[in-house]
């Protein structure tokens, strides 16, 4: 459960970045940490991927299925509002089979290419910011605002993954 004082410097920050940077910028921002989250999944062996430090965290493999799975919802959310049509998040039956049976590299993969489908989507423009749909714990964001979303979140998984690789019990690598 995330406190009320969490939401609101969340969407205290994702609100005032939104307002004042252009859409280029914050993808460039959210690759950053999409990047930094795929080099600590790069040669993670599947031993590794199925690590889960506390009995209440989720296994890497879950985080970066989870990452695979938010960052094509969010490409789709940003399409429909600027379409001008607001939509419930989380979009509900995709079409596509569970991402969960990715390689954690296969996943990091998946979220990256997600994003450059939104970065080329908007390219030489601004997204609709008229429009607005709610996401369940931050409330109402336009397109802006959820891409710069995708940043803040994935900086908690980023946080997670590195977590467990400093974890004592983390399975050693090959070599």
């Amino acid at each position: 459960m995330v406190s009320e004082d969490t939401v609101q410097q969340v969407r205290s920050y994702v609100k005032g970045q939104a307002e004042r940077h252009p859409l280029p910028d914050l993808v460039t921002r959210v690759r950053a940490t999409y990047d930094e989250l795929s080099a600590l999944v790069r040669d993670m062996t599947p031993e590794q991927a199925a690590f889960r430090g506390n009995p209440d965290d989720w296994t890497l493999q879950e985080v970066m299925g989870h990452v695979a799975t938010y960052t094509p919802n969010v490409r789709w959310v940003m399409g429909e509002l600027d379409a001008g049509r607001n939509v419930a998040y989380p979009r509900r039956n995709l079409g596509e089979p569970p991402l969960s049976h990715l390689s954690v590299q296969e996943a990091a993969d998946t979220a990256l290419t997600a994003l450059t489908e939104i970065d080329e989507a908007f390219r030489g423009r601004e997204p609709n910011i008229e429009t607005y749909t709610a996401h369940p714990t931050f409330g109402e964001m336009n397109a802006k605002e959820w891409v710069l979303f995708l940043r803040v979140h994935t900086n908690d998984h980023v946080d997670q993954v590195r977590a467990a690789v400093a974890h004592p019990d983390y399975p050693a690598g090959p070599g």
